[in-house]
């Protein structure tokens, strides 16, 4: 049974370090390092995906880097209204789109497109999970 019904963003990487005493890893992605929760035991070197929900992210003007956050920057490309949430999709590269969900918007300063914007997402939230070889 799954856990959650939806979309995950899904980020291509190699881990490089794996903290087993603190249950973390460090993956290097195109888009800079990212840590993560390991969902099965990887070891360094090993092709992983980083999966982060969409309302577990937020969206600002360009900012340094928080503890217990990870941070990567794009463009906003599209936003869409579904109910009381405000869709973003942010491009990272041209081959990238990472979705953030605001959700009651109403105090926040829209984003308009093109706007450059930094994605934060908690350590605590991101998954890595290994790639399936076929």
């Amino acid at each position: 049974m799954a856990d959650f019904i939806g979309i995950n963003n899904l980020i291509a990487g190699e881990v490089k370090q794996v903290d087993e005493a603190n249950r973390l890893m460090v993956v290097e992605t195109r888009f800079g390092l990212i840590q993560c929760l390991p969902v099965k035991q990887l070891r360094e070197g090993d092709a992983c995906k980083i999966s982060v929900r969409p309302e577990v992210a937020s969206i600002g003007r360009p900012a340094e880097a928080q503890d217990g956050m990870n941070i990567i920057c794009g463009t906003v490309s599209f936003a869409s209204y579904i109910g009381n949430a405000i869709r973003y999709d942010i491009e990272l590269d041209r081959e990238t789109i990472f979705r953030v969900d605001v959700q009651n918007p109403r105090n926040q300063e829209p984003f308009p497109i093109n706007q450059e914007v930094s994605v934060c997402f908690p350590i605590r939230v991101t998954l890595g999970i290994p790639v399936l070889k076929g």
